[in-house]
């Protein structure tokens, strides 16, 4: 039994694109029996509510039914896919999450995923009838074959606190099944990999099955398919795993029969920060080709993190498509500018000079303007002669932006949107955030990682103390714990819900309770953490803390 994975990057909507890449897949049925497509393949995961728009799920029926007359042309070979259908029983959700088994020319079996996650970003249950009935067949060299989606063949989405009652995996084995095949839409975390490996292997065990588990790749918004599909024989013996690669589509031929002619990619000299920078890379540049942007373009202070966001950029479009903008205002170093200088040189990036000047000096045309015109008795907030600075340079950023049509990224760390450490309409302007779901520390630990080889990230960004440099001598630590401290706080708090025991840790959270509005108004970014701000963190803005 020769079997295609084919492990694709679809988009929501692309229904052409989709249907070429399964087109693809097919040919190699020339060579294979078999061939395996992920989770919602034809219509893309996650559609959300465009499923509800007019004739989007009846243009995905009507490519399931090309793949099945393309299937005519490999007799006796099987084809398992992905679609959405329309429930039609007049009860429940109005659609439902089906698998279709599709062998010369006729769909032999079709699938219901039973199990629908609702927590984190997804949220199935707002659109999906879950199903009840099982789907069972006898297939040469796998023997009686049965079939699960996603979240059917294990909680993928690590929610611990959250059993389902049904188990599809209980009742196949009561049917006496040999082999699952399971088609999935799983993300990436950082812990994901490590709990799948050991999950689908304990299943195995287990169960005694032998588990086909496909994946899907590629950045959808703020989230990348990770792939790492993978076989496992009723033994637990691996026989393919493919963790190369996050956005490519890759069909890889796999001896089911023979371990020896099986191709293995293992987790070998495993390092997470490599890891973590080739998810990045990869969500960047799907958010990019797939929101139609060709260019970027970012504010380039010299500090670390739009260092670090501009080498992200440069290696996920090419340097020539990169374009970096300094603006030094009275308070910038001269060595923020010449690090600036160095790091875009480094790149080979394009590079401009627009200086801010004496904006928000007190002193300075501007404030001096406003001072004139607003007569109020009434101390005014410094850190508004801050605040104009970063809302100058937005300014300038999306003035590129939309005379050439590049897409402005916005360089915030997790750490700093947690706790509003960070202008709105400043500094936070931009189409998308590619390190917003990084700590800070991670952002120095995947900048030492781009060095590693050679240095691009100049070591003065790495070393000096970071600072906004919106006034004279600032530093962060004038305003933020250390972050060595910061991070554990924040950390703590947004993804376990816990208080760390710190004299600072009371006026972190307070902070990051009061940042709500600010975080609700910025700009998507990739997910790499268990809890990311954005679809999967759900407070109210008004609140009392």
């Amino acid at each position: 039994m020769n079997i295609c994975i084919a492990q694709i990057n679809t988009t929501p909507g692309d229904f052409q694109g989709n249907l070429k890449k399964i087109f693809r897949g097919l040919s190699y049925l020339d060579k294979t029996d078999m061939v395996i497509f992920p989770e919602m393949t034809i219509p893309g995961y996650l559609s959300k509510d465009l499923l509800f728009r007019e004739n989007y799920v009846d243009t995905n029926l009507d490519n399931m039914f090309k793949v099945v007359t393309e299937s005519a042309k490999y007799p006796e070979k099987y084809i398992i896919i992905g679609y959405v259908d329309h429930n039609l029983t007049g009860r429940g959700k109005p659609f439902r999450n089906m698998l279709a088994v599709i062998k010369s020319g006729r769909i032999i079996g079709t699938y219901q995923k039973q199990l629908l996650p609702f927590y984190d970003v997804f949220d199935e249950g707002r659109y999906f009838e879950p199903g009840t009935e099982l789907l069972i067949l006898n297939i040469p060299s796998l023997g009686k074959t049965g079939f699960t989606i996603c979240e059917d063949l294990w909680n993928d989405k690590e929610e611990k606190h959250y059993n389902y009652v049904n188990n599809p995996l209980e009742r196949y084995t009561k049917e006496h099944v040999e082999t699952i095949i399971s088609i999935n839409s799983s993300p990436y975390t950082t812990t994901k990999k490590s709990i799948r490996d050991y999950t689908l292997k304990s299943i195995s065990e287990k169960y005694k099955f032998n588990v086909i588990y496909v994946n899907q790749t590629g950045g959808q918004d703020s989230l990348v398919f990770d792939g790492d599909s993978q076989i496992y024989k009723k033994t637990s013996n691996l026989v393919y795993l493919n963790s190369e690669n996050y956005s490519e589509d890759r069909y890889e031929c796999v001896n089911f029969l023979s371990d020896s002619h099986s191709r293995i990619y293992a987790h070998n000299d495993y390092n997470n920060n490599k890891e973590v920078y080739e998810v990045l890379v990869s969500g960047l540049r799907d958010y990019i080709h797939k929101s139609g942007f060709k260019e970027i373009v970012l504010g380039s202070s010299g500090g670390i993190d739009s260092a670090l966001t501009a080498s992200l950029a440069c290696d996920a479009i090419g340097s020539k498509n990169v374009h970096c903008i300094m603006m030094p205002s009275i308070y910038s170093s001269t060595g923020s500018i010449e690090d600036a200088r160095k790091l875009h040189k480094n790149l080979g990036c394009h590079e401009y000079l627009i200086p801010i000047g004496d904006i928000g000096d007190e002193n300075g045309t501007v404030v001096t303007l406003i001072k004139s015109v607003v007569d109020i008795n009434k101390e005014r907030n410094p850190v508004a002669n801050e605040n104009i600075q970063a809302r100058m340079r937005a300014v300038i950023v999306m003035y590129m932006s939309n005379s050439y049509g590049w897409l402005p990224l916005t360089t915030g760390n997790k750490t700093e949107i947690a706790v509003g450490y960070f202008t709105l309409y400043g500094d936070a302007v931009g189409g998308f955030a590619p390190i917003s779901d990084l700590y800070k520390k991670q952002v120095y630990d995947i900048s030492r990682y781009i060095n590693s080889k050679k240095e691009i990230i100049p070591q003065e960004i790495i070393d000096k103390e970071p600072s906004a440099e919106l006034s004279p001598g600032q530093r962060d630590t004038d305003s933020l714990p250390p972050y060595s401290v910061l991070d554990n706080i924040v950390r703590d708090y947004i993804e376990f819900n816990k208080f760390m025991k710190h004299p600072d840790t009371e006026r972190v959270i307070k902070m990051i309770d009061r940042s709500e509005f600010k975080r609700r108004q910025t700009a998507p970014g990739i997910k790499i953490s268990n809890i990311a701000f954005g679809d999967g963190r759900r407070l109210p803005i008004v609140k009392k803390t």
